[in-house]
């Protein structure tokens, strides 16, 4: 019996060796925080990822077959100045061949701000959906993004009073 391989796709410092099938299949899953949600923040990303993102992190992220548009969770950590920080998580399903620690966080790129780590699901406070063990780790590509955004900023300082997260933030 000849054993499937998987692609080997880059991120950033990242090399993680990915089930696109089983990738697939979680995309969109029901348990996610971001799945059908309406709330303004995750509208707003809906709205902004691919303008925000740089091109390559977009092009590897599909790679995956992640939309873009679809993250599994998304929310505003806050406002400083006129920016947004916005938190988005990804979910594929593989095993992490290399890469920094789980704690690491990667500089993509310094202006807009934007960072991302790659961690196990498991590893998480992150709901996980549950996979035969044969098919590997949920893995979790978590952005933090800061978008330069007056009109956006003063819209969670009046929803928040003082720029942190809403109500729904991270529980939608």
């Amino acid at each position: 019996m000849t054993q499937r391989r998987r692609p080997t796709i880059p991120l950033a410092q990242w090399r993680i060796a990915t089930s696109l099938r089983c990738t697939a299949k979680i995309q969109g899953w029901p348990g996610s925080p971001a799945v059908g949600c309406e709330c303004e923040d995750c509208d707003y990303w809906r709205n902004a990822a691919e303008k925000v993102l740089p091109a390559r992190i977009v092009e590897q992220l599909t790679r995956f077959g992640i939309v873009i548009s679809q993250p599994a969770d998304t929310y505003v950590m806050g406002t400083a100045g006129e920016k947004l920080t916005y938190r988005t998580i990804y979910q594929v399903v593989g095993k992490i061949i290399s890469g920094p620690q789980a704690d690491d966080r990667h500089i993509v790129q310094e202006t807009p701000s934007i960072s991302l780590s790659v961690v196990r699901a498991s590893q998480t406070w992150f709901h996980e959906p549950q996979l035969a063990s044969s098919d590997g780790d949920v893995i979790c590509i978590d952005l933090m993004v800061k978008i330069d955004d007056q009109k956006s900023v003063a819209r969670v300082r009046a929803r928040n009073g003082v720029g942190i997260g809403g109500p729904k933030s991270g529980n939608h």
